[in-house]
């Protein structure tokens, strides 16, 4: 639970810059943090370095980071536009409440609907994240969560089983309640599929609920190509007077 910085705000820059330079065709990078937008110096890092770099605005260059809500509503969407930002990961993790409350998941509180909503609005896209399996998780409130990241209307979009890691807590307290699957081996380890025993809902279900969701997501917005063009035509149609 410690924040290890491995670049300066200068040194991102410096990083960038050269790198921009050496392939002149990129038009996106990705900046791996795990809440990159903590710390208003890590945007105001990225307006100075397209300041100083206009070609990179002019080209466009966007950035993908990985952000939490509580960190996200610290700005407005003039800012990240401002910082470059073309993409955001967001873990949804679950849309039930009760459930954020139990897993201690604070970082996760608001309106997700409303979040999405306004990013798309200036074409910002979205990288959003949905977890099956919480124990709080019963059948009906799975299928409640899937319909309502389906509805999110995310540009891109992650599935997946909860998954918990040797050495982390959430492994810790399973492994003391039996729970963990007898056949794991962590060198063959995945995320495609749950590797400990579920509370509220049988494990070939929440599998079922994962691929579905996966198809309900195609069937409702169309593959993520079709999603990206209608996320930046959306920003351009809002920006285009903006100056």
């Amino acid at each position: 639970k410690r924040h290890l910085p491995l670049f300066t705000g200068e040194d991102l820059i410096i990083s960038i810059a050269a790198q921009a330079a050496r392939y002149p065709k990129i038009q996106s990078a990705v900046i791996y943090d795990e809440d990159f937008l903590a710390k208003r110096e890590n945007l105001e890092a990225l307006k100075a370095c397209l300041d100083r770099h206009p070609e990179l605005r002019s080209r466009p260059l966007l950035f993908t980071v990985f952000a939490s809500m509580s960190s996200i509503r610290k700005y407005s969407l003039e800012d990240l536009v401002a910082g470059g930002i073309g993409t955001l990961s967001v873990g949804v993790e679950t849309l039930q409440k009760d459930i954020l409350a139990e897993e201690g998941l604070g970082k996760r509180k608001g309106d997700v609907e409303k979040l999405f909503n306004d990013l798309h609005a200036p074409g910002i896209n979205t990288l959003g994240s949905l977890i099956v399996g919480w124990d709080g998780q019963t059948p009906e409130a799975a299928a409640d969560d899937a319909r309502r990241f389906v509805d999110l209307n995310p540009t891109f979009y992650q599935v997946v089983p909860l998954h918990p890691a040797p050495g982390t807590p959430l492994w810790e307290r399973l492994k003391k309640e039996n729970r963990m699957r007898d056949d794991y081996q962590v060198d063959r380890d995945g995320i495609g599929d749950f590797n400990f025993a579920l509370k509220n809902i049988e494990r070939v279900e929440a599998r079922t609920l994962v691929s579905d969701t996966y198809s309900a997501l195609v069937e409702e917005g169309g593959p993520w190509p079709f999603r990206l063009a209608e996320s930046l035509l959306q920003g351009f149609q809002n920006l285009k007077d903006s100056g």
